[in-house]
């Protein structure tokens, strides 16, 4: 395996999530994956799972993923705007208030 997450010609979950993939549209248009290999890093973690790019690729192309994908880029910004509504939200009344933080002296600290 690679630093890039690649063994020959198949690619982890991590360089699929590159390429715009969440876990369930991996269960939903790859299934299973085409083999497993220990994890490099945490050698007592869970195998990693590894699927063919040629095959990821193909389902890049359907119709199905094209359309899945374009629902998950629309979801992703509706969501990201209402975290914005609701950080505006937030911040506003917070902005608002006037808040003053008196200064302690060294000298006087010592005193209290």
């Amino acid at each position: 395996m690679n630093a890039a997450g690649r063994t020959d010609d198949c690619v982890s979950t991590g360089v699929l999530a590159e390429r715009g993939w969440t876990p369930a549209a991996i269960r939903r248009f790859l299934g299973d994956p085409d083999r497993t290999a220990t994890n490099p890093r945490y050698r007592s973690a869970a195998p990693m799972r590894l699927f063919s790019l040629a095959r990821a690729v193909a389902a890049e192309n359907t119709d199905q993923w094209q359309q899945w994908r374009a629902k998950a880029v629309e979801r992703s910004a509706r969501g990201k705007a209402v975290a914005e509504t609701k950080r505006a939200a937030l911040l506003t009344p917070i902005a608002a208030l006037n808040i003053q933080v008196p200064a302690i002296h060294p000298e006087r600290q010592a005193g209290l």
